[in-house]
């Protein structure tokens, strides 16, 4: 089980990424990668939670990378455990069955987290 830091909660968690994700994957097609920020504003799970702005949205790397390279964003992040934030952008990534990107984001939360 994960915990959650910096004040986020379950609902908090939800409604960030609903408000940064549009359902789908943030990948960049032509290129053929994930992203966390695509050109139409999409974000993946752990893009939700860089703050608007912040040049590590462009960042292209695992999340590991990008929070060595902008350390400010772990103040942002909802995890503090890295396994958490990998668990989590997997999760949206569609590694889980064939349910919707919202519905896998609320059963890690409710099945994954304190």
């Amino acid at each position: 089980m994960y915990k959650l830091a910096n004040g986020w909660t379950k609902e908090s968690v939800m409604e960030q990424f609903k408000k940064y994700n549009n359902g789908n994957m943030a990948r960049d097609y032509k290129r053929g990668i994930c992203v966390y920020q695509t050109d139409d504003g999409n974000r993946c799970a752990i893009g939700a939670f860089i703050p608007d702005g912040h040049e590590g949205l462009q960042f292209e790397g695992p999340v590991n990378q990008l929070l060595m390279r902008y350390s400010d964003l772990k103040s942002y992040i909802p995890f503090d455990d890295l396994d958490a934030l990998e668990v989590f952008q997997q999760v949206h990534d569609g590694s889980f069955s064939g349910l919707d990107i919202y519905q896998r984001i609320e059963n890690f939360l409710r099945d994954m987290l304190e």
